[in-house]
């Protein structure tokens, strides 16, 4: 993730905050925050066309759709899926924030996700997010709250407090389903560790979540063991 700090005049050259050390690539994230940002083209690309025909053509009926700013985007890709298929919407940056408040309707099978990978960085201020994910919640109780999570188990055996005090302010302003970060879910033995969190969490706090989401094609080949009591002993005994 890069977050823009100038273009340079000729326009084909970009200065980013603290780097990066390397060329953008296709389909990398760069974050441009100023008000005055016009993206051109077509809102979805060829490219993006044509995997979007081949999944239609493999079965799916789940999708994702990123930075979601505005109705017009979100109608023109359910006329590329259908109005059948479940769609969640990821709301990443302020004017998403802005579509959730003027003109997002709740359906069936339209999801809104709090993206807080991106969402996070494209606010203005930091503890802009607060808001931005409660009113997520507001304008959708079935909303998804997803990355930034239990992200102190990537590097810790057990995982931090505040970790588990956040997952408990997400349940308790009305999240039931929540998705782990890239990082968590491509790396068996941290998508365990995380797992085994969530099972911990949601059978001392409350109600048990609706869901936890995983990569489905990197999930764990058996689920992680819970057998014993205290579950600091159990992260440390792994």
């Amino acid at each position: 993730m890069c977050l823009l700090q100038e273009v340079i005049e000729d326009g084909y050259r970009l200065k980013f905050l603290g780097g990066p050390k390397f060329n953008v690539k296709d389909g990398e994230s760069i974050h441009i925050r100023d008000s005055s940002l016009i993206v051109g083209g077509e809102q979805f690309t060829e490219l993006e066309l044509q995997k979007i025909e081949k999944v239609k053509k493999a079965g799916f009926k789940n999708y994702f759709l990123s930075y979601v700013e505005c109705q017009k985007d979100v109608d023109e890709f359910i006329s590329l899926v259908g109005d059948d298929c479940i769609i969640n919407l990821k709301i990443e940056n302020k004017k998403g924030i802005e579509y959730v408040e003027k003109e997002f309707v709740k359906r069936a099978n339209i999801n809104l996700v709090a993206a807080r990978g991106d969402l996070y960085v494209e606010l203005e201020k930091p503890h802009e997010i607060l808001k931005a994910v409660k009113t997520i919640i507001q304008y959708d109780p079935n909303a998804i709250v997803g990355s930034r999570i239990l992200l102190s188990t990537i590097t810790d055996p057990v995982p931090s407090c505040a970790d588990f005090s956040e997952l408990a302010w997400l349940y308790d302003i009305g999240y039931k389903n929540m998705m782990l970060c890239d990082e968590l879910c491509l790396k068996e033995p941290l998508l365990n560790r995380a797992i085994n969190a969530f099972d911990c969490f949601r059978k001392e706090y409350g109600t048990p979540l609706s869901s936890v989401v995983v990569a489905p094609s990197k999930a764990p080949s058996k689920a992680p063991s819970t057998k014993k009591k205290n579950l600091f002993d159990w992260w440390v005994a792994q």
